[in-house]
């Protein structure tokens, strides 16, 4: 899908997910997304969409 928007082979998407991954010392997009969050590399907004989180739940 990324490779598609972007126009280019999807071989060299892998190619940079690999070393941006290499540059932040993950393995995975999940984890890349939670270091650069928490470092301030970048910000979410809160939609106001989700449902309110509930103790016990």
């Amino acid at each position: 899908a990324i490779a598609e928007i972007l126009g280019i082979a999807s071989a060299t998407v892998d190619t940079l997910m690999r070393r941006i991954f290499d540059k932040l010392g993950v393995s995975n997009r999940t984890t890349a997304a939670l270091k650069a969050h928490g470092s301030g590399m970048i910000l979410l907004e809160d939609s106001g969409d989700a449902a309110p989180r509930h103790a016990g739940a």
